[in-house]
């Protein structure tokens, strides 16, 4: 079955460290909700300062479309540009590659982690949900999971 979803890495550890001991197989799915676009961008830099002379760098190898973020979460990291589709998203990541930068191509939406587990003996199914933490489960085919 597959439960889910877990919004933090602590829930997920925690749900996996209960459902060990009854698992035959277990494996974290990661499930995007349908994508609104595409971005590419340099996760956050260690302050402003590293972020600005990165950013510098990027100019100075011919690159034009670049954000400096200022605040928030994803505070001085650098987006690099929005696309509506993987495969434009994906050219640009591998042109910024071939210059040297560790850019990085993903869906904009949110995504969400599941649980899929095939357990060694006959459980129900709202006590592994219950027991694990999840809001939902759902039936899975065991061949899934490798």
């Amino acid at each position: 079955m597959r439960l889910g979803p877990f919004a933090s890495d602590t829930a997920l550890a925690q749900a996996q460290s209960t459902l060990q001991p009854l698992a035959a197989r277990m494996a974290v799915a990661t499930v995007s909700a349908s994508a609104r676009g595409w971005r590419v961008w340099l996760p956050p830099l260690a302050d402003r300062d590293a972020a600005q002379a990165m950013a510098t760098r990027i100019g100075a190898a011919g690159f034009s479309d670049y954000y400096v973020v200022p605040d928030g979460a994803e505070a001085n990291s650098i987006a690099l540009g929005r696309y509506g589709n993987e495969d434009s998203a994906r050219r640009r990541q591998a042109q910024l590659q071939a210059a040297g930068f560790a850019a990085q191509a993903q869906p904009l939406g949110a995504a969400t982690r599941w649980i899929d587990i095939a357990t060694t003996a006959a459980n129900d199914d709202a006590a592994l949900r219950a027991g694990s933490g999840a809001a939902q489960s759902r039936a899975l085919d065991c061949a899934r999971l490798h």
